[in-house]
């Protein structure tokens, strides 16, 4: 069995490289001891990982180029190289992108969103460590087990949260959020994420130079010249057809978006995470659903719909 890239990424974000990476593979593989499970293989090679990013160093002494499934090149740093050290894990992680790129994701559930973000709540910047029940999950997320184990193979298939089974603490299953994926997605990098439709308008000279050379008049056969003819103005009745319309399925992205940036910011003013969590939990996907379906209707009004079918203590907030 070969290291994953997310393995590979988290010890080149804890500062290795070079000879102090190839090493902490080498160890990290040394358990796949013969005759092992694949589970006993994951858990002891978890195990082996946690002591490397414990013990690992943030003085790189090399580069290296990851491919998807291994290290395909160690090339040394120049002596005067003016390389700064990589910084410690609990440095490299957004969680506030993250949670951005988990709304700019497109084709999430909206289960698997709410689920993603209690994930990367979870996650320990310390330790690593990111492996709650399926039980509490479902508590946190006002979801049953069955719709949370959906969620998390939801997540896991498309490479934002790495599922990595009986590789936490007691045989639970371990997560690993795609970090890079995650702000790549928040910063608009990725293909497929959610970004606002935007469209330059056209001056009446460039629209004057855009002609149709089918009509043998616009054609001057001494020059080869294009005779720009003059522009029209657009018919009022027709202006909606020159502006761009996203799809259903972006524009349902993008709604549900704006939903849960006002629904976090609203819920953060309770104060402790205790009952940002249980207000979180509190909504169901009934109510997600329609707070969204009242947000692409109309932009600004999914908040207050999504929380009218709420309790007294959330809709005070406000």
């Amino acid at each position: 069995m070969t290291l994953s890239a997310a393995i590979v990424r988290e010890l080149v974000a804890a500062g290795l490289a070079g000879r102090d990476l190839v090493a902490a593979c080498e160890r990290i593989e040394a358990a796949d001891a013969p005759g092992r499970s694949p589970a006993a293989v994951r858990q002891a090679r978890y195990r082996a990982r946690q002591r490397e990013l414990v013990a690992s160093t943030a003085e790189p002494v090399g580069r290296i180029e990851v491919a998807e499934r291994y290290v395909t090149r160690v090339t040394p740093e120049p002596a005067n190289s003016d390389r700064v050290a990589a910084p410690a894990v609990r440095s490299t992680i957004d969680k506030h992108a993250a949670r951005r790129g988990v709304n700019a994701a497109p084709g999430l559930s909206p289960s698997a969103r709410r689920v993603a973000h209690q994930l990367i709540d979870h996650f320990n910047r310390e330790t690593g460590r990111c492996d709650p029940s399926h039980g509490r999950l479902a508590g946190l997320c006002g979801l049953s087990e069955r719709s949370v184990r959906r969620a998390v193979a939801e997540l896991d298939a498309t490479g934002l949260i790495e599922r990595r089974r009986h590789g936490g603490r007691y045989h639970a299953n371990a997560y690993a959020p795609d970090w890079g994926r995650l702000v790549a997605l928040d910063n608009g990098r990725l293909p497929g994420s959610v970004t606002p439709v935007t469209q330059r308008p056209v001056l009446a000279t460039e629209q004057a130079r855009i002609v149709r050379q089918t009509h043998i008049e616009n054609l001057d056969s001494r020059s080869g010249y294009v005779a720009p003819r003059r522009a029209r103005r657009p018919n009022p009745a027709q202006r909606e057809m020159l502006l761009p319309v996203p799809s259903s399925s972006a524009a349902r992205e993008a709604a549900h978006r704006r939903l849960w940036d006002a629904t976090n910011a609203h819920l953060r003013r309770l104060g402790s995470s205790d009952a940002y969590a249980k207000a979180l939990a509190a909504l169901t996907e009934q109510d997600w659903d329609r707070g969204t379906d009242a947000e692409l209707r109309r932009q600004g009004s999914g908040l207050a719909v999504l929380l009218a079918g709420t309790g007294p203590p959330i809709a005070a907030t406000g």
